[in-house]
């Protein structure tokens, strides 16, 4: 139902009159855009509406799109910009932060997890440290030791 610059995809389908919501995932918006919606009749006949709807602006947008690129190719090509464009949107490193600063937000929501996380760390140390009490700190000190991590 589009097909071009993911950056011009929210504009592309407002002036179709179908505006992303402040604050809501485009990618989210576009799927429920073109998906069909069986939990009714009804709604499976407005989906299906909307969906030929964005199929005829999709050809109509293809055909101007053709006929403008014609148009352009007459032109005179001094409005290219000179040297290399860069292959992707952002560096490596950029993407790194935002990732691990969304995991650290992720992390920090999940209470539970981490409070099961952390008190099960905790009675494993202290199980492992009571089993080990008593031994000396010498390598070979206690024979019976050895294979005390195997009594768990």
């Amino acid at each position: 139902m589009y097909f071009g610059p993911a950056t011009d995809a929210v504009a592309y389908f407002s002036t179709l009159n179908y505006r992303c919501p402040a604050n809501f995932n485009p990618a989210d918006f576009f799927i429920d855009l073109i998906s069909v919606d069986n939990r009714s009749e009804r709604k499976s006949k407005t989906s299906n509406a909307r969906i030929d709807l964005l199929e005829d602006a999709f050809l109509k947008h293809e055909e101007n799109l053709q006929s403008s690129a014609e148009n352009k190719a007459s032109e005179s090509y001094e409005d290219e910009p000179f040297g290399k464009q860069p292959k992707y949107a952002s560096r490596w490193n950029q993407e790194l932060y935002y990732v691990m600063k969304r995991q650290f937000k992720q992390v920090l929501r999940a209470k539970e997890i981490n409070v099961a996380a952390v008190s099960t760390n905790t009675i494993f140390a202290v199980i492992l440290g009571l089993m080990w009490l008593n031994i000396g700190r010498e390598f070979f000190s206690n024979p019976e030791g050895e294979g005390a991590e195997q009594r768990i």
